[in-house]
């Protein structure tokens, strides 16, 4: 598959590297975050088709992706937290857990409630 035929939020492979696409010409790093110029020609494999948080058709958003996404956003985000537990006061990583999920909750609330409802099932 080339660049081009990627949607914009579906992660994939390019030479060997885990990317997000962002835009039709640029990507995201999966490890460093950083931007990447990709041409619309390159060939790229898709990582994960289910995890797109676009539907195949492009106009409308899955419940489940978008839970499952969040919930991937989410995670990696406390990752990070944690690796920077060494570095980092224990008073400042409880207040940025605490904002995490904050941002987790607004997140959830601006949610349509079939989205919200099937999120606090799993909890």
């Amino acid at each position: 598959m080339k660049f081009h035929e990627v949607l914009i939020g579906q992660r994939f492979e390019f030479e060997g590297e885990d990317y997000t696409k962002k835009s039709p010409v640029t990507a995201t790093h999966g490890v460093s975050g950083r931007q990447k110029f990709i041409r619309r020609s390159a060939p790229v494999k898709p990582v994960s088709e289910e995890l797109s948080p676009i539907s195949r058709s492009g106009t409308c958003l899955d419940a489940d992706i978008v839970a499952a996404a969040l919930d991937v956003f989410h995670s990696r985000c406390l990752e990070c937290l944690g690796d920077l537990a060494p570095e980092v006061s224990e008073a400042s990583i409880a207040n940025a857990r605490e904002k995490l999920a904050r941002g987790r909750a607004e997140f959830e609330s601006a949610l349509p409630p079939r989205i919200r409802s099937r999120d606090a099932a799993r909890s």
